[in-house]
């Protein structure tokens, strides 16, 4: 849980450099998850390149 989150203002994640806003305060999320965005930001990518 980050000690320097505010109301309404996202975050950068510090893996995926993804700006977030969460709808609640949660612990750090799985590392799987991080792997999984990290495929879709890739597979959208490839397919942008491939047009």
């Amino acid at each position: 849980m980050s000690g320097n989150s505010w109301a309404n203002m996202g975050q950068e994640c510090i893996k995926c450099h993804i700006n977030v806003y969460p709808h609640k305060q949660v612990g750090e999320a799985p590392t799987w998850w991080h792997t999984v965005l990290e495929l879709g930001i890739l597979l959208n990518w490839w397919s942008m390149a491939m047009t």
